[in-house]
């Protein structure tokens, strides 16, 4: 009987646990049975939306957690003829951001090609500074590469001795109501070190890197969750 009592009242909490959907505009939820699996079985929201995916887990039997449809690349010297010829630009799983910060084009609308590809010139990053290279704020560690600089969605320039080659951009604030960005010192985490704006604010959450040592990715005040223990 005690076996059974549980099992009801776990059930009762689950049931009142709403279903989660990613709150991110690049994400696509029309033909659900044609996502592209972006996460593993069991993977939770944050999880799946750490990863720069997607997560909409209100329809059954189809992937939970699947890529965003981030587009094409706008900047003008991107050339997307010919899908089949582009010379590769980044390596599997590559985000719209990160490839873009390589100096790269995107474009995830056409299955089974590179989405990041080369282009016949350096492409600027417009989520990268690099005015004022003494006031950069760190973004990896000593002898990090390039590749992993911009894979963990910060900005790299080598061509400043005696600054911080792998830094974070800066990408101001959500544009929410809901976000209050007075009193920075009393803000709850709602991220990770390192976390970008889009994956925080894919989470439902506020961010906000104007004001150093504080927590950038921070929960609104109106959040509430759901839990079961």
């Amino acid at each position: 009987m005690k076996i059974y009592l549980i099992f009801v009242s776990i059930h009762l909490l689950v049931s009142n646990c709403e279903s989660a959907r990613s709150t991110n505009p690049n994400c696509n939820f029309s033909n659900p049975t044609q996502r592209t699996e972006g996460g593993y079985p069991q993977i939770t929201q944050q999880q799946c939306e750490a990863l720069g995916n997607c997560f909409d887990d209100t329809i059954p039997n189809v992937n939970w957690c699947f890529r965003e449809n981030a587009g094409k690349s706008r900047n003008p010297n991107c050339n997307f003829a010919n899908p089949t010829q582009r010379v590769d630009g980044g390596w599997p799983q590559i985000g719209k951001v990160q490839c873009e910060s390589l100096g790269y084009c995107f474009d995830d609308t056409i299955p089974n090609v590179k989405w990041c590809i080369k282009s016949n010139q350096k492409l600027p990053n417009s989520h990268c500074n690099f005015q004022n290279p003494q006031t950069r704020v760190d973004g990896g560690f000593p002898g990090i590469s390039k590749k992993e600089c911009v894979a963990n969605g910060n900005c790299f320039d080598d061509s400043t001795p005696n600054t911080k080659w792998c830094f974070k951009y800066n990408t101001g604030r959500t544009q929410d109501r809901k976000c209050n960005f007075g009193n920075p010192q009393s803000r709850v985490d709602g991220g990770w070190p390192g976390i970008s704006k889009n994956q925080c604010e894919s989470s439902g959450n506020c961010f906000d890197d104007t004001i150093l040592n504080v927590n950038f990715c921070f929960i609104p005040n109106s959040a509430r969750s759901c839990h079961v223990l």
